[in-house]
């Protein structure tokens, strides 16, 4: 199961205390009775956050957990357009042939060179920007909601200049993606004397 974005959006919200935000009906909240909410502040700040959520997610992907994709072409001069793939290129990993038997490419600018025929390539991507109500194309697993909303907090603060606190959420967020990140089962030999 994917991320849903709003829940990132929603736990950066709790992190930040931004009750304004949170009583927002687009988190869920109770709009009404709330005589304190100030809803063209409060929905500037949700815009805000969303827009530093889609900011973490395509640094992520770019930097960190990079996202695969596969796409097969029918290779007929040689050379295809990154304009052609269905999602915006960051790094050739492979080409094959249908066979699955590795090919021979050049990546250039714009373009890769492989030998024509049917291929199929995988490469890395960065994401579309994603809408409060979409889903993140990391499945649920070694990332969380709350590692994404400590980044979304880091960006959040920096923009707001409280310095402090960003530095703050930007030190959770790296630390949490490195524990995310890591091997789980390694051993270590233990030493011997000689």
């Amino acid at each position: 199961m994917n991320i849903k974005f709003k829940d990132c959006v929603k736990t950066a919200a709790i992190l930040l205390q931004n009750s304004d935000v949170l009583n927002l009906p687009e988190l869920s909240g109770l709009e009404s009775g709330e005589e304190n909410l100030n809803l063209d502040s409060a929905r500037a700040d949700l815009n805000l956050l969303t827009d530093c959520g889609n900011l973490i997610y395509s640094e992520l992907a770019g930097e960190y957990i990079p996202l695969i994709s596969m796409q097969s072409f029918l290779n007929k001069t040689g050379i295809i357009e990154f304009s052609e793939f269905s999602k915006n290129v960051v790094d050739i990993l492979s080409v094959s042939d249908l066979q699955d038997n590795k090919l021979y490419f050049a990546v250039y600018t714009n373009y890769l060179t492989a030998p024509k025929g049917g291929i199929l390539v995988s490469y890395s991507y960065l994401p579309d920007k994603v809408n409060l109500n979409g889903a993140l194309d990391y499945a649920s697993g070694k990332l969380s909601e709350r590692i994404i909303a400590y980044g979304i907090c880091a960006e959040y603060c920096v923009v707001k200049g409280m310095f402090n606190e960003a530095a703050y959420f930007d030190k959770k967020f790296k630390d949490s993606l490195l524990n995310a990140c890591r091997p789980k089962n390694v051993y270590i030999p233990p030493r011997r004397w000689l």
